[in-house]
């Protein structure tokens, strides 16, 4: 078992009751990743006010997906954009450099404190899996969590400065579990991180760690943003749509998804 697993003080038979919610409600879907259904988007503050930047022509290209985010920035006072900014992309070359996004560095202080030792832990670039890595499709993953929440070993850390910087300033403890568990043939070491303000599922393959950073979700009918403003504001967001047989009880998922070497 790795050390992430083995560092624990004590097991918990209790759940936490988001991973069971998100996995109810995916239960209800088709679970197939609809690449048609797939959103990438950014946020920011435009005058005191967050924004979603969605991109063009989502009416006309991605209605279902317009009508989820529109129903969730009416509910958490979020207006959506249409983003026509010039985006300045850096060649493949100029972006293998050695700089960290708030969000990544994080994640890997999150995972050191929580005993997940590497001296070359790092972003890994690029942001992919490995090509022997193994893939396990987030649905699945999050079906896993609930094994490990209540299974797993469990331990409570506060968050550094560098994690309090990005939940905008919250303090709350974060508490994890870690158990190794089967995904199909394999076996693979499954963390889950819980705060107010954070949520993360991942898991160990190979010589990396794929976390995937949960900011907002739920059924169409009631979704929610999980994350502070802060963070929103760190990374590009993919917003993935899941079919249901009721339009009402589709699912969404926010997330940043990470490769990290370890």
């Amino acid at each position: 078992m790795s050390a992430l697993a083995q560092k624990a003080t004590t097991r918990t038979p209790k759940t936490m009751p988001w991973v069971n919610t998100m996995a109810y409600w995916l239960s209800a879907t088709d679970k197939q990743i609809d690449l048609g259904l797939r959103t990438t988007l950014s946020c920011a503050i435009t005058g005191d006010k967050p924004a979603m930047f969605l991109p063009p022509e989502m009416a006309s290209n991605q209605p279902d997906n317009l009508r989820y985010l529109h129903r969730l920035g009416s509910r958490h006072n979020c207006r959506l954009v249409e983003d026509r900014r010039s985006i300045d992309i850096k060649p493949f070359i100029e972006q293998r450099d050695e700089s960290i996004s708030p969000m990544m560095q994080a994640s890997i202080e999150l995972l050191q404190q929580t005993g997940l030792k590497s001296r070359k832990m790092k972003p890994s670039y690029p942001n992919r899996l490995d090509d022997e890595g193994i893939h396990v499709p987030l649905t699945e993953l999050i079906d896993l969590a609930v094994r490990v929440a209540e299974e797993g070993k469990r331990v409570v850390v506060l968050p550094n400065a560098t994690i309090v910087d990005l939940l905008g300033g919250d303090t709350d403890p974060i508490v994890g579990y870690a158990a190794n568990i089967h995904a199909g043939d394999d076996v693979v070491t499954v963390a889950v991180f819980d705060s107010p303000k954070y949520r993360s599922v991942g898991y160990r393959s190979g010589k990396q760690y794929i976390n995937h950073v949960l900011l907002g979700g739920g059924p169409a009918h009631k979704p929610e943003i999980w994350a502070a403003e802060q963070t929103l504001m760190e990374a590009q967001t993919r917003f993935q749509l899941y079919r249901s047989q009721k339009p009402q009880f589709d699912m969404g998922l926010l997330s940043v998804t990470q490769y990290i070497d370890l």
